[in-house]
């Protein structure tokens, strides 16, 4: 989610410096970053083992990280 969140930021300053990051790649970011909270959100889930070793922390809260108020 960092990444995520760094990316996010660094987009939004660019946006109010007046270059837009966020128009070419706009679709390809919101699909990862919905993937990405369904697989927080789903934490019963098989994970597949491709995907962080096949292993997520299901201490983590999306509540607490404010990466997706950020991203939307």
């Amino acid at each position: 989610q960092l990444g995520f969140g760094s990316m996010a930021l660094g987009a939004e300053t660019a946006l109010i410096q007046g270059v837009d990051l966020w128009s070419e790649q706009k679709a390809r970011i919101a699909k990862s970053v919905e993937y990405h909270a369904w697989w927080l959100m789903n934490t019963t889930a098989a994970v597949p083992s491709g995907l962080c070793s096949g292993k997520t922390r299901s201490d983590l809260s999306i509540s607490i990280l404010p990466t997706w108020e950020v991203l939307y």
